[in-house]
């Protein structure tokens, strides 16, 4: 994205991973976002179908003086089909530098046939999750957003925020559906686009 460009990116439906009799499917995606420029990076939901095995990279460069705005979500599987977990592996792997300063440098390894799963999946829920990433060099209300998204926890949403670096916020959401996990991101983006702006752009697809 280059200076002064404002981008949205994002996808008509979900990303779906089919199942596979061997190997894995790859993903690696670079982004590189120059001072001024704007980048609003929102896919659908990823789905991972029953015995698929799934690895993605994420590099993100941000210039000292860039903003993002970018999101990631994991549904259980097909679960309309009784199909929840029933993947092999998820690999994702995402890294951030600003100003060429890595700020962020993280890896998660999900399987069935382990303890990755162990507070995502249980007898009675089977729980979906997003990862929200600001980056944004000006300062930003994080304390007030805190204590606000804090408050709209339920027994149907959980989530919290942390600020990891000058100018780098993460949210995460786990929620016991997809439609609470739509309307959770929803709410967010329209927390943030107070302080935001280009956040106010809708989303809508055409």
């Amino acid at each position: 994205v280059q200076s002064g460009a404002s981008v949205l990116l994002t996808s008509p439906s979900a990303s779906r991973i089919h199942t596979m009799p061997e190997g894995e499917a790859t993903l690696h995606q670079s982004v590189r976002i120059d001072d001024g420029a704007w980048l609003e990076w929102m896919p659908e939901l990823f789905i991972p179908q029953r015995k698929s095995r799934y690895r993605q990279t994420t590099e993100v460069d941000a210039a000292p003086t860039a903003r993002a705005y970018i999101v990631e979500s994991l549904a259980p599987g097909r679960v309309a089909h009784g199909e929840a977990f029933g993947f092999d592996q998820i690999n994702w792997s995402t890294t951030i530098r600003i100003g060429g300063k890595r700020v962020l440098a993280e890896r998660f390894e999900l399987r069935p046939d382990n303890e990755s799963l162990r507070d995502l999946s249980t007898p009675t829920a089977q729980r979906y999750t997003a990862t929200a990433l600001v980056i944004h060099p000006d300062p930003l209300p994080f304390r007030a957003w805190q204590q606000t998204v804090m408050d709209w926890q339920d027994d149907a949403v959980h989530i919290g925020g942390s600020q990891l670096a000058r100018g780098l916020y993460i949210f995460r959401i786990v929620t016991s559906s997809s439609e609470s996990l739509k309307s959770t991101l929803a709410r967010l983006r329209a927390l943030l686009a107070e302080h935001i702006p280009l956040l106010r752009q809708s989303a809508r697809k055409l």
